[in-house]
C-alpha cells in the first residue's frame, strides 16, 4: 500500500469528522478568529498534537514538522487548491488536533 492509499485508508477508518470536540473558550487552539470570505484558518491545538505527520502527508506545502516532530502551519490561511489540501490534513488528524475556522 502507498501513502496515497493510507491516507484514504486511515480517513476511512478514523472517520472522526462527528467525533470532534471543540476547544472551549479560551482553550488550547492557537487562534480561532475566523477569517472573511473563503479564505480559512489552519487551526492547532498543540497540546493534542502527537507528531504523527500524517497531516504533513496530506498538504506538505502548508505544514510540516520540524525536527523536534512538532507541526509547523507554514500557511495558516487557505482557499481553492490548498483549503482542499487543508481539509485533507484535518481528516486524516488521528488525535484531532487540527481544524479549519
Amino acid at each position: 500500500m502507498n501513502a496515497t492509499n493510507d491516507i484514504y485508508a486511515l480517513d476511512a477508518l478514523c472517520d472522526l469528522g462527528n467525533t470532534r470536540k471543540e476547544s472551549p473558550v479560551g482553550g488550547p487552539w492557537q487562534d480561532s478568529t475566523r477569517v472573511g470570505g473563503h479564505l480559512m484558518r489552519i487551526e492547532l491545538d498543540q497540546a493534542r498534537c502527537e507528531g504523527h505527520g500524517l497531516c504533513e502527508e496530506a498538504a506538505p506545502n502548508l505544514m510540516h514538522l520540524d525536527d523536534d516532530a512538532e507541526l509547523i502551519i507554514d500557511v495558516p490561511e487557505v482557499e481553492g487548491d490548498d483549503l482542499a489540501k487543508a481539509q485533507a490534513a484535518v481528516r486524516v488528524c488521528p488525535v484531532a488536533a487540527l481544524r479549519l475556522a
